[in-house]
């Protein structure tokens, strides 16, 4: 599952491809959202089913989606935090975030998931393939992610940007 804002900076040209790479049997990507790069990702994904595009969907419908999903994967090329991720991992899911995201803190801390290089297509593939293949170890992560009690905790998304402007501060006091 992906849910986002459809644009070059989330990165959905390497899920698409790194799905393509692992998906077997019955499994399908569904991306939840619309923005300016909707038309050339349906075009890149295909005439294939098992890849879905929702558009944009309600609260309600989202929820859904987060609850029925086995992984939920932020390939973003840049973000400044990705709230989608605290959501996942509110349902209790198993999270692949890229660490160009501030959100990739979250998945280190509570070891719920894996964060990968952005851009780097055959790592996201091995690493969704991991969780596709092994029932137990998205089970465990995905533990791990319902356990974690802060994720709806807007403070948590802020700890980040407090250590970050507090090194700067000292940084700049040092020179």
């Amino acid at each position: 599952l992906y849910v986002g804002y459809l644009n070059e900076r989330k990165g959905l040209d390497h899920l698409i491809d790194a799905y393509r790479q692992v998906a077997a049997g019955d499994t399908r990507l569904v991306i939840v959202g619309t923005g300016p790069e909707e038309q050339r990702l349906r075009s890149r994904a295909g005439d294939r089913d098992d890849i879905n595009f929702t558009g944009y969907v309600s609260d309600e419908r989202k929820a859904a989606y987060y609850a029925d999903a086995d992984v939920f994967v932020l390939p973003t090329l840049h973000d400044a935090w990705g709230l989608v991720v605290n959501e996942a991992m509110y349902f209790g899911l198993p999270v692949i975030v890229t660490d160009a995201a501030g959100a990739a803190e979250l998945v280190e801390r509570h070891e719920n998931g894996f964060v990968v290089p952005p851009g780097d297509t055959d790592v996201l593939a091995a690493r969704l393939g991991e969780l596709l293949e092994d029932d137990e170890l998205r089970s465990r992560l995905g533990g791990r992610s319902g356990a974690a009690t802060e994720v709806g905790d807007v403070s948590v998304a802020i700890e980040p940007f407090e250590s970050a402007i507090d090194r700067l501060r000292n940084r700049r006091r040092r020179t």
